[in-house]
């Protein structure tokens, strides 16, 4: 069953015009900010799900999505390993509130080597304290890298092996790094993605297109709507031939307007017209 998942904000600006969406799908992804360029902890995600929650009583799933700068897993650990476990507590806690499915993506420019030396024993100790909830932790893919080869996410959740620590793919982050190197989506994706472990482990997928060829240099060619559903369509294809067909798709769409989020429902509604079909 297609599922779409609107983003909104933790303001909620432009959750008005997405409601449609969040109560046919029952779920969304909420991104944050920061409060302060000094302090790390400034991340508090409550207040935004009780508002969503007094909105929509119905709601199943919601994908938190932290700051976006300093909050990668390797930062968050060495800058505060407790705030790690604070913020997995308050998932906890909020699943188990509201009996929803809750999820929190996990930044990180990590290989699996990197993984291995810094991060995995406490992913090990996050996934042990999440056996049996409904919460998930997602590693999510970066364009921002050190070296080449398979996405480390993948192979972090091969050595983990839990229903808690799953994988996000962006796919706008994907064409970042073809670009970046130079080379065609195809070729990249061969060497950067394993099919059998994407159909084990993602969970959902970030769904934006990416502009002229770049997405790295420009911000305005990143996370940007489709122009037309064949490429939506060729897309979609990428992803079925890495075992991505059925996961959940967030549309995390940049907009010129955020209030009216018409880029963003521009997406959703060329993803509806494609499955109905």
């Amino acid at each position: 069953m297609l599922k779409i998942y609107p983003k909104t904000c933790e303001n909620l600006i432009g959750e008005p015009v997405l409601r449609e969406y969040i109560k046919k799908y029952k779920g969304v992804e909420i991104q944050y900010f920061h409060k302060s360029k000094e302090k790390l902890i400034d991340f508090i995600m409550a207040p935004t799900i009780h508002k969503l929650m007094e909105i929509y009583p119905d709601l199943e799933e919601i994908t938190v999505h932290p700051p976006l700068d300093r909050y990668n897993i390797e930062q968050i650990l060495l800058a505060n390993r407790d705030l790690f476990y604070k913020l997995i507590n308050e998932l906890i806690d909020l699943s188990t509130k509201y009996n929803i499915k809750i999820n929190m993506i996990l930044h990180s420019n990590f290989t699996y080597a990197e993984h291995k030396w810094f991060t995995i024993d406490e992913l090990k100790k996050a996934a042990d304290l999440l056996k049996g909830t409904n919460v998930k932790l997602l590693i999510e893919n970066l364009y921002v890298f050190y070296g080449e080869g398979l996405f480390g996410g993948l192979d972090v959740c091969k050595e983990i092996d839990s229903e808690n620590i799953n994988i996000c793919i962006d796919i706008c982050h994907l064409y970042c790094r073809a670009n970046i190197l130079k080379i065609s989506i195809e070729e990249f994706l061969k060497e950067f993605l394993d099919a059998e472990l994407c159909r084990k482990y993602v969970h959902q997928i970030h769904f934006a297109d990416t502009k002229n060829n770049d997405g790295y240099r420009d911000g305005n060619t990143h996370g940007r709507t489709y122009d037309s559903i064949d490429k939506i369509k060729y897309d979609l294809e990428l992803l079925k031939m890495y075992g991505m067909e059925d996961k959940i798709i967030v549309t995390e769409v940049s907009e010129d307007n955020y209030s009216t989020r018409e880029d963003q429902i521009k997406t959703i509604k060329m993803l509806e017209q494609i499955y109905k079909n």
